[in-house]
């Protein structure tokens, strides 16, 4: 079964544990995982890219969150941890790199 907007839910709209079909959360695990290895060995993933599977993340955990898949959860949150932490890295290098373009200028507005 294709994880889609069908079978995954919004935040607070979680389905009890009987309701929750293995197959789709088996898939979107996978994929997560997939994406996620990509993306953490890519050079420079775009900030579209992090937010995107990030969300994916959050909607998966809709389902494993607070239920018996104690592990899956784990994995995700860590997963999640990992991307914003790559978020954070991209950022600082990109303010880092743009730092000596402005040294010395004198700026346009005074605070």
């Amino acid at each position: 079964m294709r994880v889609c907007h069908e079978t995954l839910r919004l935040p607070g709209e979680s389905l009890p544990v009987s309701s929750l079909d293995p197959e789709a959360i088996e898939q979107g695990v996978r994929q997560i995982a997939h994406n996620l290895h990509q993306m953490l060995r890519k050079t420079t993933p775009s900030p579209g890219e992090l937010m995107e599977l990030e969300r994916r993340i959050d909607e998966l955990r809709v389902h494993t969150h607070g239920t018996g898949l104690i592990a899956i959860d784990r994995w995700l949150a860590n997963s999640r941890s990992a991307i914003r932490a790559r978020a954070v890295a991209e950022q600082t290098s990109i303010e880092d790199n743009a730092l000596p373009l402005f040294r010395g200028a004198t700026p346009l507005f005074s605070p």
